[in-house]
């Protein structure tokens, strides 16, 4: 017997519209119905699992190492003629550095990745994007005064200025 191929909106889809019915009975009838319609569809698909059963020792992905899908995706990148990069490094390193760069504090990103050592994430799994410059632009942000005597803040070339309040300590 073939499965129907329904997703859960269309079974949502099915038991709103027979919810909407104005009689409180004919609704929970139709409800009880497309419940029932749907518990029988997913024993049906419970029974087509377990023919696809394996024994217990039988691996389920067939890697033979915990290396074997590093391997693969190496493979991948080189026919695709991108750069390698493992997923410890997309992982754990872009995690690190996102987290920071979009505002969580170093204990925040620290007990959200698991890191122990705050010397081991800073030093290893926190990059920074345009540090130079980041910094460079900092230094080089110039406090002027106009004719009028109001500060105006004036950054380094093509970058926004920073502010920098009048009378602050440098």
């Amino acid at each position: 017997m073939e499965v129907p191929a329904l997703s859960s909106p269309d079974w949502l889809a099915r038991l709103t519209d027979a919810l909407a019915v104005d009689d409180p009975e004919r609704a929970r009838a139709q409800a009880c119905a497309v419940i029932d319609e749907a518990r029988d569809h997913d024993a049906r698909l419970v029974r087509r699992l377990r023919i696809l059963s394996r024994a217990p020792e039988d691996r389920v992905f067939t890697y033979t190492s915990r290396y074997s899908v590093n391997e693969r995706i190496r493979v991948v990148c080189r026919r695709a003629g991108i750069p390698y990069k493992s997923p410890h490094l997309c992982g754990r390193h872009s995690f690190a550095t996102n987290a920071l760069a979009r505002g969580a504090s170093i204990r925040e990103a620290m007990d959200a990745g698991d890191w122990k050592s705050s010397a081991v994430f800073l030093e290893t799994y926190v990059h920074t994007a345009n540090a130079s410059r980041r910094v460079a632009d900092r230094f080089n942000a110039i406090e002027f005064l106009d004719p009028h005597g109001q500060c105006r803040v004036v950054g380094a070339a093509g970058s926004p200025g920073l502010p920098v309040r009048r009378g602050a300590a440098s």
